[in-house]
């Protein structure tokens, strides 16, 4: 696995922590041209937690560790599921974070996900 660090942000609908964008741009390039990956919409990051999606049941702390810097540990394998490329990824103090709100600790089985494009217009 590879170590690198994020900056937690909160936004109104969920909480992500922004990465380095060349961690995405490197995996994507990766991708086979056949599949005709797209790039996301949004900025590098993984997802901590999306409302919506999600209800933590101690709201009081959120936005508490706004711009903290979180160290994540990501398997360097591009994975696919669905119509999306992503890694894999790990953070014990994101996983805190959750449990803190009231989550579980993740939010996939046993990890978090880094999303290096999808194939939502396979083709166009």
């Amino acid at each position: 696995m590879i170590q690198s660090f994020g900056v937690l942000r909160y936004y109104d609908n969920w909480a992500v922590m922004l990465i380095d964008q060349q961690i995405v741009e490197y995996y994507f390039s990766l991708i086979p041209k056949y599949y005709y990956p797209q790039r996301q919409m949004y900025a590098a990051h993984m997802t901590v937690v999306r409302l919506g999606v999600e209800t933590p049941t101690n709201r009081s702390v959120w936005g508490k560790y706004e711009g903290e810097k979180i160290m994540f540990e990501y398997v360097p394998v591009v994975e696919s599921g669905g119509a999306y490329f992503f890694l894999n990824a790990y953070s014990q103090r994101i996983g805190d974070i959750r449990v803190e709100l009231g989550l579980s600790r993740f939010r996939f089985g046993d990890h978090y996900h880094i999303t290096v494009g999808n194939m939502k217009n396979k083709g166009r």
